[in-house]
């Protein structure tokens, strides 16, 4: 495993090496929230030209759902360029509190405190590990150097 990153410290951030980076976490719920989406989209364009009378989405719309955090944990882990399991867990644990108020709000149900904690914690989890490969991706921000004339000299 050499070469893979869980925590990507560097000296040459300063000071920010160490913080969590909120617009990253912003970014990352966006492209969860958007990729969730627009696969809803596509599902219900599947429903409305298709000739079948009744579909079963729930397991679908489960890992749809999961697809999305995957995604926006992947994207915040990307841009962090330190900490991506944080940033991924933020993403994910926002993503589920999300969908969580939505569902409580549009009348589909509370959700006991189990449920809720089982669906937060893989939601967590999952944004975590897509944090950790988003920042061991080859090519992302995280592995580039930055150009000579914007490393500070000391």
């Amino acid at each position: 495993m050499k070469g893979f990153s869980f925590v990507f410290w560097n000296r040459r951030l300063g000071d920010n090496s160490r913080k969590i980076n909120l617009s990253v976490v912003c970014l990352g719920l966006v492209w969860a929230i958007g990729a969730t989406m627009a696969a809803c989209l596509i599902l219900g364009l599947w429903v409305m030209f298709s000739s079948s009378g009744v579909f079963y989405f729930s397991w679908l719309l489960k890992g749809v759902s999961l697809l999305g955090t995957f995604i926006g944990g992947l994207t915040a882990g990307r841009r962090a360029q330190n900490l991506g399991w944080l940033h991924g867990a933020l993403v994910g644990l926002t993503y589920g509190l999300v969908f969580a108020l939505l569902s409580l709000s549009n009348g589909l149900g509370a959700f006991s405190s189990l449920d809720l904690a089982g669906r937060l914690g893989a939601y967590m989890l999952l944004g975590m590990a897509a944090g950790v490969v988003g920042i061991n991706l080859p090519g992302s921000v995280s592995g580039r150097r930055l150009p000579r004339i914007y490393r500070q000299s000391y």
